[in-house]
């Protein structure tokens, strides 16, 4: 896998201040991966507005790190969601856990 970061634009939006950079996706990934827990258990459940507001704020909070993948596998469920399909979210979920385990890995 390749990064989950955009390091460009984790550069730009840090100045190049590496240690703000890992403080700022230390903290993405504790918040993100409570929303992603929260959103695992909706995941199977009829509850598409949840399901939506649940994948807005990955959607949103990805963006803003440059975690492009997350984002991307956020938005895709938050179309779904919106639109009542929520039978095959799973393979947008497993990209979002993909790149949060990886993120583990370089920001343990």
């Amino acid at each position: 896998m390749s990064d989950p970061i955009n390091r460009e634009h984790l550069n730009e939006i840090t100045g190049g201040d590496e240690e703000f950079a890992q403080e700022l996706l230390v903290e993405y990934l504790q918040s993100t991966t409570e929303i992603a827990e929260e959103l695992r258990q909706q995941v199977d459940s009829p509850d598409c507005e949840k399901i939506r507001s649940l994948a807005h704020s990955i959607k949103g909070s990805s963006l803003s790190v440059g975690a492009d993948g997350i984002s991307q596998a956020a938005r895709e469920i938050e179309d779904n969601a919106r639109l009542g399909s929520v039978e095959n979210l799973a393979a947008s979920f497993s990209v979002i856990e993909e790149n949060l385990a990886a993120l583990r890995q370089l920001y343990p």
